[in-house]
This record gives structure tokens, sequence and C-alpha cells, in this order.
């Protein structure tokens, strides 16, 4: 019986070293397949949905191959255009290790320097960080996952359409020129229910703190006509039924927060 068991065992190890070279075969084409199909998506990209898209593929083949080296530089191109500089850093870090003697490792290891120097950089400029939310020194928020960044506060006084527009197109914050009026599911991509204080006006305010409301209706680039009236979309930051307004105002007090998109 026991004779008859270590042959089973036996042939089992066999058989299992036999098919080693078949697996590790499989698994890098199944690697290699998905390295390809992030760098069909990077050429597909239009926007940061796209390289998401790319990195996930990317992913996916470190997953499977952790040494493919060529995915791992793949995913620190992609994340360093994502603006994810810390595992930018990690991926050609590895991308190094891996491949120390490739023909662009100069070209690599220069990048990962001024990766690393735009880190500190930023890290330096960083005032406080919300989940996904980021101050900046400057007076900024950046929304890492919409890329919108915002004012840190809005214009603090009732204002019309036509006024909140140009007071958000003419903003300078950061020192940046092309701040405009944010459309309404803009700035619906702010609101969090599990995130609330107290505006200046007394209205309770559903929002990440880093953005300081003076209350909570806003006036958005959302406009529509109305049996002739010239109307514009109000986003309520407290939850309650959002309509139209009257672009020279309406019941309560209407603010302006800019927003501008990051390339």
């Amino acid at each position: 019986m026991k004779k008859s068991y270590y042959h089973i065992i036996m042939a089992a190890f066999i058989i299992m070293a036999l098919a080693a070279p078949v697996f590790g075969q499989n698994n890098s084409e199944e690697a290699r397949k998905y390295m390809v199909r992030g760098m069909a998506a990077i050429e597909m990209a239009k926007d940061n949905e796209g390289l998401e898209a790319a990195a996930a593929e990317f992913g996916k083949a470190i997953n499977i191959d952790p040494n493919l080296a060529a995915a791992w530089y793949n995913l620190g191109s992609v994340q360093s255009k994502l603006g994810h500089l810390s595992e930018a850093i990690k991926c050609y870090r590895r991308y190094l290790v891996l491949a120390p003697e490739a023909s662009d490792a100069r070209q690599v290891s220069d990048e990962l320097i001024k990766l690393e120097y735009r880190m500190e950089k930023e890290e330096a400029s960083i005032l406080k960080r919300d989940d996904r939310f980021i101050a900046y020194k400057d007076g900024t928020v950046l929304d890492t996952k919409t890329k919108l960044m915002w004012a840190a506060r809005d214009n603090g006084s009732d204002i019309d359409w036509p006024v909140a527009r140009s007071y958000c197109e003419n903003y300078r914050g950061g020192g940046y020129m092309d701040w405009r009026l944010p459309s309404y599911a803009e700035l619906a991509t702010l609101y969090d229910t599990g995130k609330t204080y107290k505006s200046d006006c007394g209205s309770e305010v559903h929002i990440t703190d880093l953005i300081h409301l003076s209350c909570r209706m806003f006036w958005t680039s959302n406009t529509s006509v109305l049996t002739g009236t010239n109307m514009a979309a109000i986003f309520k930051f407290d939850g309650s039924a959002t309509g139209p307004c009257d672009q020279h105002g309406c019941f309560g007090r209407q603010m302006a927060l800019p927003v501008r998109s990051v390339k």
C-alpha cells in the first residue's frame, strides 16, 4: 500500500514538472496579451478614463507575470500622464530593477529623477488632503478623481448669473487663466452626504471642507429660455430640490465657484 502511494506521489511530481514549462508559457502569453491590450487602450485614449483603462490592462499583465519589465514601464508611463506620481515612480523603479541593461535604461532613469523632483515640489505646495481632494497653498483644490481644479472658496456674496460667469472667467486663482463657471454635472461631483459642515449663511452643505462655501446655492453654466425669460440651472449643496432660476436672480442667495480642467 505504501509503495503504491509512493508511486502515485512520484507520478504526480513528474507530471507537474513536465507541465511547468507549459504553464509558464501560457502565463507569459496571457500577460503579453494584456500588455498589448493596454497599448491599444493608450492609442484609443481620448481622456483620463481611457488612460485608466490602459493602466488596468497593464496591471493585469503584471499580476500574471510580475517580471514582465515592459508592462512595468508602460504602466509607469500611463501613471505619469495621469499625474499619479508616486505610482509612476514605483513602476519605473521596478522596470530598472528588471531591465537594468535595457537600451532606454538611462532615459527612464532621467525620467524617474524628473518625477521625484515634481513630487517633491507638489508635496511642498500642498496644504491639506481629504480623500481624493488636495488643497494647495495657492488657494486651489484639486479633485484627483475628476481632474477638476476648484477655487478653495466661492465669491462670497449674492450675485446674478451674468456677474457669476464674468467673475469665474476673470478669476486668476493659482495664477491660472482658464477658470470658468462650472456645469451642473461638475458641481454635482462635489456633492457628498458623507461630508457636511455649516456654511457662512447657516445652511448645512455636503461637500469637502477644503472648499469653503458662503451658502448653499450656486450658479451653473447650464442655461435655457422659459417663456421668454433667460434661465440658468442652480445647484444646491444642502440636497434640496433644484430647478431653473431667472438669470437675474431668484429667491435666496446665489454664489459662484470657479472651476478649471486640469490637463
